[in-house]
């Protein structure tokens, strides 16, 4: 689902818009703290958040060639989330505590997010 808010808005946990039309609005947003206009602590409750709200919507779209978008690897929220928690328990049993560096040195795709929203979990 592509939300645009009346074609230049994002959506808040709270499913109201708040409208983006300048660069003027994204430095006001950004001199807020992020979980104040956000409506989550971290990247990974905004989707543990949509993960209990719409469990089974797409989440994750991946189209493995670019030369045709004909097929696409989906995850679902539920599933995204729950591979995320994964990719954190695995970290945190080699070590990874709040504030470990964790390095990712992967191609860009699907794993490598899991991966980076996993570490980001883990610490």
């Amino acid at each position: 689902m592509i939300l645009d808010c009346a074609k230049g808005g994002r959506m808040r946990d709270d499913d109201r818009c708040v409208a983006i039309g300048s660069l003027a609005d994204i430095t006001a947003m950004e001199a807020q703290p992020w979980a104040d206009w956000a409506g989550a602590s971290s990247t990974f409750d905004l989707l543990r958040q949509a993960a209990e709200r719409t469990p089974e919507a797409p989440a994750l779209l991946y189209a493995e060639s670019a030369e045709s978008f004909a097929t696409l690897l989906t995850w679902r929220f539920s599933e995204l989330a729950g591979q995320v928690r994964q990719a954190a328990q695995l970290l945190r049993s080699v070590g990874v505590t709040r504030g470990s560096p964790v390095a990712l040195l992967c191609p860009h795709m699907p794993s490598a997010q899991i991966a980076l929203w996993g570490a980001q979990l883990a610490g």
